[in-house]
């Protein structure tokens, strides 16, 4: 039976020319390319939540910082866009009144 040790992992036989013995933590067998087995030693490489949260808390301020403000609009672009949202209620009511006069009346 085929234990897997073939299976290289989907890693091709020139990446594989890269990948042993570069001084990686998780080195893998030269033969085939297949990574090491786990052990107890896996654990020691978790990061602490403190950590991930002040950097992601650094990023978003770093994004923030980067950020350009929208532009602010004249007074024209205001009162355009007032009468747009206007005329969009008003035609938005005058299709609700012609569906109520066409529903049957109970």
């Amino acid at each position: 039976t085929d234990t897997g040790t073939t299976n290289t992992g989907g890693v091709t036989p020139q990446a594989n020319e890269n990948l042993p013995d570069i001084g990686a933590t998780t080195g893998v067998a030269p033969t085939n390319g297949a990574a090491p087995a786990p052990d107890d030693g896996m654990a020691q490489n978790v990061v602490d939540p403190a950590i991930v949260k002040e950097i992601r808390e650094a990023a978003l301020a770093a994004q923030k910082a980067a950020a350009t403000p929208p532009p602010q609009k004249t007074d024209e672009q205001k009162a355009a866009e007032a009468a747009q949202i206007g005329r969009h209620k008003e035609g938005f009511l005058a299709r609700v009144e012609e569906r109520l006069k066409e529903a049957p009346q109970s």
